[in-house]
């Protein structure tokens, strides 16, 4: 392609034996296993020099599919390409996505079982997000943390940030924040569910590194 990707998948021999489908390997990667059954879990990693995109771990779930799918491994100039930097930052955002929902449901099956065995137990400690509040919203920030801008820029952007944060406030029952931060690759620094006051927010904050 133009853009020096490969279209489509990854080419992959299927076994008609799995429970879930061959996912398959990156190119420039490399998995730790050839079991397919329900519950199996693959362990992705690339070769020295490049970037995982996705998630490198995924699970073979009931319904015969993988818990993830478009894992690449990203070499270390194919971050210049604008589009390519939203793809990356979008498949880390649905991804945490995903994890929060199939947790909250996990926590609300667990919770109903509990409930019914009328026992004294404790319910969940997961820390789930809950999305029904009325006034619960998420914002999330994405931080440039390479040599692409100098520090002084970067600093201005967190205390951009800061001062919008301040304005909308963080609580238990409303606004949540979540910050990631793109360099070499997309990193997580921070989930919706960490923290419950404005000023944790903003501690953390501070404390994200430019490199």
């Amino acid at each position: 392609m133009p853009n020096g990707q490969w279209n489509g998948e990854v080419a992959r021999c299927d076994n008609k034996d799995n429970y879930c489908p061959d996912p398959g390997i990156p190119v420039n990667g490399m998995k730790n296993s050839s079991h397919y059954e329900m519950g199996s879990k693959i362990h992705f990693q690339c070769r020295p020099g490049y970037a995982f995109m996705g998630s490198d771990v995924i699970e073979c779930l009931p319904n015969r599919t993988w818990s993830e799918k478009g894992m690449k491994c990203i070499g270390p100039y194919e971050f210049d390409n604008n589009d390519r930097v939203s793809e990356i930052l979008k498949v880390k955002v649905e991804g945490i996505a995903r994890q929060q929902i199939r947790e909250l449901k996990e926590c609300h099956l667990a919770s109903h079982s509990i409930w019914l065995q009328r026992t004294h137990e404790s319910t969940p400690s997961k820390l789930i997000l809950d999305l029904n509040y009325p006034k619960r919203f998420i914002l999330y920030f994405v931080f440039d943390t390479s040599h692409n801008i100098r520090e002084r820029d970067f600093r201005r952007t967190v205390e951009f940030a800061k001062a919008i944060i301040k304005k909308v406030g963080v609580s238990e029952y409303g606004a949540r924040i979540g910050a990631l931060t793109f360099g070499s690759n997309a990193e997580i620094a921070f989930l919706p569910t960490n923290y419950k006051r404005t000023e944790d927010v903003l501690r953390a904050l501070d404390e994200i590194k430019y490199t």
